[in-house]
């Protein structure tokens, strides 16, 4: 593993606002392209309809999965959803929150904060 270093470094944050009535793999948050690094993820998920949520680790092109992909997050209606993960993110890849299935009559909101804890093991 990769010395790790005292530094701190800034969050970021993202989040698509909320969303009304949203179809099946509606983009709810995106963090775009990352620093390679070690991170910590903490994202809420809220919904006025009951929701599926899932969260992706995306490859440098925004073109397929890559890593492991946490999906069936189930978020009850009126409720807000706490999910935390650990990621290894290699360079330019990303994070995503989508929508598991569509919510007909409803709003979804989420945001994720990926806050980087290290350098990239060797």
């Amino acid at each position: 593993m990769a010395a790790q270093r005292n530094v701190n470094y800034a969050p970021v944050i993202a989040s698509e606002g909320e969303l009304t009535n949203p179809l099946d793999e509606a983009l709810v948050a995106d963090t775009g392209a990352l620093p390679a690094g070690q991170y910590e993820v903490f994202a809420l998920v809220g919904a006025s309809a009951i929701a599926q949520i899932k969260m992706e680790r995306r490859n440098r092109a925004n073109s397929a999965n890559v890593g492991v992909v946490v999906g069936g997050l189930y978020v009850p209606a009126n409720q807000t959803v706490p999910i935390a993960w650990t990621y290894e993110i290699m360079r330019d890849e990303r994070i995503r929150l989508l929508l598991d299935d569509a919510v007909a009559a409803g709003t979804v909101w989420g945001s994720i904060c990926a806050k980087r804890i290290g350098d990239p093991s060797s």
